[in-house]
């Protein structure tokens, strides 16, 4: 038994100086006023300063994008508008620095140790020989946090990602993507009791016991928590170019393999559930957490059946029978959770992370 403990370790981290600020100077106020008003443009008045860029609400309205004003991606605006119509703020009198600290370049990106990751666990032991029979177990009970950008996106350190916002890293802190909290395995050897001085057959003929004595049965037993899980809002709300986090109101400790009157298929959510998730409004991102669920557990029994067979003091055959995934259980993957995809493919299961039930036999030969 032992424990594992690996506090603050400090890693590679990278963010973007050039991040637009919808903070300051009053954008995300204007960016506001023309999202409530996208189907009445006139409403809006020319002091707001998104349609002083572009001289009118509906030029506006029609070069940001409709959908990303409705749904609410104003760092999507401010990319847009900073990136592709910076042309227009000289004659709107606005500064060339109105949205980012250095518009001549898209992006400025700083290298520093800023990532942070901590591991704690509990790791057990247990071996014990039982006659023929020999048993391994090892159960880990661990916690990993981290601050990983790239882990919004798949990556695991692998190169820079968009970060939620440069100026607030802390807001991608959480479970670290390959958090697994419970962890069990069991390994087991058990020779069978057949063949010349076994219980069974113990006076076999050597010819008897060529063919019915040295048989081994193994077995490998997995079982492990699912893996964590960030649901997205699929839109840019913050600062940052990245798609910030859902809103969320109840426990984290939610998911199960069901079926659903939304549309056919395995889900992971109940219609009950899918309900308290929603869209966050502009410059907030969302009321959940990087990883905040996690989805469904891993088990797996794998078996061996093995035999040699002697035929010279140098030569032999050894014979395998091997069963993957006996009892054919389906491990599910992490269902869809993109907030902004449909909802029937919210929260549905469309892929698995175990393959069916595998019988195979081999024959070897040594020399």
């Amino acid at each position: 038994m032992g424990y594992v403990a690996n506090r603050g370790v400090k890693q590679f981290y990278e963010v973007n100086l050039d991040q637009s600020h919808i903070f300051n100077n009053g954008f995300l106020g204007a960016f506001e006023q023309l999202a409530a008003n996208v189907n009445t443009p006139n409403a809006v008045p020319l002091s707001n300063q998104i349609v002083n860029i572009f001289g009118s609400a509906s030029a506006a309205i029609s070069s940001i994008g409709a959908s990303n004003l409705t749904n609410g991606a104003v760092g999507t605006a401010a990319a847009t508008i900073d990136q592709s119509f910076y042309t227009k703020y000289a004659g709107a009198g606005v500064s060339q620095y109105y949205l980012r600290n250095f518009p001549q370049f898209q992006s400025v990106l700083l290298g520093n140790n800023d990532g942070r990751s901590e591991y704690n666990s509990l790791q057990v032991r247990l071996q014990r020989q039982i006659g023929a029979l020999r048993l391994t177990s090892n159960f880990t009970w661990s916690k990993s946090l981290d601050n990983d950008q790239s882990a919004l996106t798949g990556g695991e350190g692998n190169g820079f990602a968009a970060p939620l916002d440069s100026f607030n890293e802390s807001l991608v802190k959480g479970r670290s993507n390959f958090d697994i909290p419970y962890a069990f395995t069991t390994t087991a050897l058990y020779a069978l009791p057949v063949g010349r001085g076994k219980l069974v057959g113990h006076d076999f003929p050597h010819w008897v016991d060529s063919a019915l004595g040295g048989w081994s049965l193994g077995g490998l037993w997995i079982w492990e928590s699912g893996q964590p899980f960030s649901v997205s809002s699929g839109f840019a709300t913050g600062q940052g170019a990245a798609a910030t986090f859902a809103n969320y109101t109840g426990s984290r400790n939610i998911g199960g393999i069901t079926t659903s009157p939304l549309g056919p298929g395995v889900y992971y959510f109940t219609p009950t559930q899918i309900a308290n998730f929603s869209e966050p409004v502009a410059g907030t991102y969302g009321a959940s957490d990087r990883n905040d669920f996690r989805g469904p557990g891993y088990f797996n029994v794998d078996t061996s059946l093995v035999k040699r067979f002697a035929i010279t003091e140098h030569k032999a055959l050894t014979f395998r029978a091997e069963g993957y995934n006996l009892f054919n259980t389906v491990d599910f993957a992490n269902p869809a959770v993109t907030l902004s995809s449909s909802k029937v493919s919210f929260g549905r299961i469309s892929g698995v992370v175990n393959n069916p039930r595998i019988l195979q036999l081999a024959l070897r030969f040594d020399f």
